[in-house]
């Protein structure tokens, strides 16, 4: 049990989890029943979407654990006593972990850009186990730039979904003007997913970084707690938590179909009031404990956000 808990917190399996969760509740409670409303069958058979799913999350599971690996001596710096590598886990080990990981997503990801007859989108996907080591190795030390990249990775799973069922749906049915409203419809949704993935990584990425920036100001990391200092950075994560709580209002102002009692309720309850608590737990918060507290209920946040999903399939007509 004890070396369940070792690998889950060093792959980060809530995190593996999510990703898999989100893919699975676009295609079940977007994708699906946006097609359905117009007679038109999903072309993403079970393979693809166990593909998908596998290419995504041996893939960041991979890059958990390369940005261990080269984060070994951040983390004798910010927590020598609950660190992996090196310490539970040799480097060797670590790296044999990574290759083999890795190697699996990219199985993965051949076999469903085979099926889906896509050079172009097996090189995208495989460019990104490069980005996830130049990341780990280098990116994450530089100001905004590791922030965004880790959000623009988690930002693509939402829309990842959609672009391939796209492709699937351009292979098995002729162009008509019913089979270019559903692609659009299916892109559509998916993006606004995408960019409240993308708004809520962004601040777990720097909240974080509030939590290590001791270890990161020994090593000359340039994140914005380093650069800025704490207190400018607290202003930071206050104004992009108004712009998530905003962009979240927008969403629901875009789709005159989500402006009802549940969608309201779960704006409120879900998004609003989490949200405005953040700003209180965040200007309270003195040291690396109280980061890291803040960064597990703004992950917990993320994903009831990703939950709305469950509304949008509710106003579609199945």
């Amino acid at each position: 049990m004890e070396t369940f808990k070792t690998y889950a917190r060093f792959l980060h399996l809530p995190t593996l989890l999510l990703i898999a969760g989100i893919e699975l509740m676009m295609f079940y409670f977007i994708i699906l029943p946006s097609s359905k409303s117009l007679g038109i069958e999903p072309s993403m058979h079970l393979m693809d979407l166990i593909n998908i799913i596998g290419a995504t999350v041996f893939l960041a599971a991979g890059g958990f654990v390369i940005n261990d690996y080269f984060d070994m001596k951040i983390d004798q710096i910010n927590r020598p006593l609950t660190r992996i590598v090196g310490k539970v886990i040799e480097k060797q080990t670590a790296m044999t972990l990574y290759t083999i990981l890795t190697a699996i997503g990219i199985c993965f990801t051949l076999f469903l850009c085979w099926n889906a007859r896509s050079i172009t989108y097996a090189l995208l996907i495989l460019l990104i186990s490069g980005v996830l080591w130049f990341y780990s190795s280098s990116y994450k030390r530089m100001l905004v730039l590791g922030n965004v990249i880790v959000a623009l990775l988690m930002g693509l799973t939402p829309l990842i979904m959609a672009v391939f069922e796209n492709q699937f749906l351009s292979i098995e049915y002729k162009p008509s003007p019913d089979l270019t409203y559903v692609q659009n419809q299916n892109i559509t949704y998916t993006a606004w997913f995408s960019l409240l993935a993308f708004g809520w990584t962004f601040l777990i990425e720097v909240i974080k970084d509030m939590a290590t920036q001791k270890g990161d100001r020994e090593l000359e990391c340039h994140t914005f707690p380093v650069v800025l200092g704490e207190e400018k950075t607290k202003w930071i994560l206050y104004g992009w938590i108004l712009l998530i709580i905003l962009g979240f209002a927008y969403i629901i102002y875009q789709f005159p179909m989500l402006q009802n009692g549940l969608s309201y309720r779960f704006y409120v309850c879900g998004t609003l009031i989490p949200a405005i608590s953040l700003f209180y737990f965040i200007a309270k918060a003195q040291n690396a404990g109280d980061y890291r507290v803040i960064t597990k209920y703004t992950f917990v946040i993320f994903a009831i956000n990703m939950c709305y999903s469950f509304v949008l399939y509710s106003v579609l007509d199945v």
